[in-house]
């Protein structure tokens, strides 16, 4: 390099000035230079991708031969599970080991993962905590962790993940509160969290995720009122809030949801009448059994639910006869429980 710069100092027997060949040939040497730096870096993001893959592997013992093909020397990229990205090559896009028979816990090298936007590591027997190196994953968009055996709370740092759209934790041992930090998923399409032990309220803040369609927070112990800022989604579809110990009134808003087809509010201590605007045309499925609610039904109920195919009532303090409040062509296969 040092002789290509003394070469610029001189000219040539012509008279000529040899810069413009000068820089040339600094351009080609600049650019070998490049090439190996970037090979390199490659070189270097393939074995990050594969280090965290064999870390996560050492972490977990195996019931079957699920993750035999993941040996160090093979390319990764071929590993069962393991989807790579097309554009930014031997980078993990999506990481799908469902059902694959792993025991053990989720070590922190997941977070090295930067690249991954899916990860589906359900219906396996993991224990102990979510990492908290989870939130690493920026450009993660679905992940599931459901049916497991995962211990501890919800990281807060999951809420470091902006286009997380899909998120299901359900059936674990999941504790405490909701995190905090899920308010900052703004492109929430799906949360689940069913079937944990987990505490506190319904957090208000759910009712600011404009993009979410279904809401699955049933069999937890849940305290305090279903807040009224759940209808602000106007996209939601479905909400199972049953089988946790909420007191206090139906919102009206929950039945001013045009997309509203599910409305699972069983088993909990809620009280007083069902607002009128609940029972609307768009309701297929509607489970409020088992709580205290009370008050004279719609005369019409049953013409005001066409597309009824689940709808049971039964262990409130309903007044008045069934057949006055409830007037309909039963479907076949539809399911009425309305004994008070």
């Amino acid at each position: 390099m040092r002789a290509l710069l003394a070469l610029g100092q001189r000219t040539s027997e012509n008279g000529f000035k040899i810069f413009p060949v000068l820089k040339l040939l600094i351009l080609s040497h600049l650019l070998l230079l490049a090439s190996s730096s970037c090979a390199q870096a490659l070189l270097s993001t393939n074995e990050t991708d594969q280090d965290a893959l064999l870390a996560l592997k050492a972490g977990l013992s195996l019931q079957s031969d699920s993750l035999a093909s993941w040996e160090k020397g093979t390319d990764f990229c071929r590993w069962i599970g393991v989807i790579c990205s097309h554009r930014h090559k031997h980078r993990v896009l999506a990481l799908n080991l469902s059902s694959a028979g792993l025991v053990g816990s989720i070590g922190p090298s997941i977070g090295n993962l930067t690249h991954l936007r899916s990860l589906d590591l359900s219906y396996n027997l993991l224990n102990g905590e979510i990492p908290p190196q989870i939130g690493h994953l920026a450009h993660m968009s679905f992940l599931d962790l459901s049916n497991n055996s995962l211990q501890g709370e919800i990281p807060v740092t999951i809420g470091h993940l902006p286009w997380l759209s899909y998120l299901d934790l359900s059936n674990n041992s999941l504790r405490g509160e909701v995190a905090v930090g899920l308010r900052n998923c703004s492109h929430l399409v799906s949360i689940k969290l069913d079937l944990n032990h987990l505490t506190g309220g319904i957090p208000d803040w759910l009712g600011d995720l404009p993009m979410l369609e279904s809401m699955s927070l049933g069999k937890n112990n849940f305290t305090g009122v279903i807040p009224p800022s759940l209808g602000n989604l106007s996209s939601l579809q479905e909400v199972y809030l049953n089988d946790n110990h909420l007191r206090g009134p139906i919102p009206e808003g929950l039945g001013t949801l045009g997309s509203l087809n599910v409305l699972g509010l069983q088993v909990n201590h809620l009280s007083g009448t069902v607002p009128q605007t609940v029972f609307n045309s768009t309701l297929v499925h509607i489970g409020m059994q088992m709580n205290e609610l009370e008050g004279t039904l719609l005369t019409n109920l049953g013409s005001s639910l066409p597309k009824i195919k689940y709808l049971i009532l039964a262990e409130n303090h309903f007044k008045g006869p069934i057949h006055s409040s409830f007037n309909c062509k039963c479907n076949h296969n539809a399911v009425y429980r309305l004994v008070w």
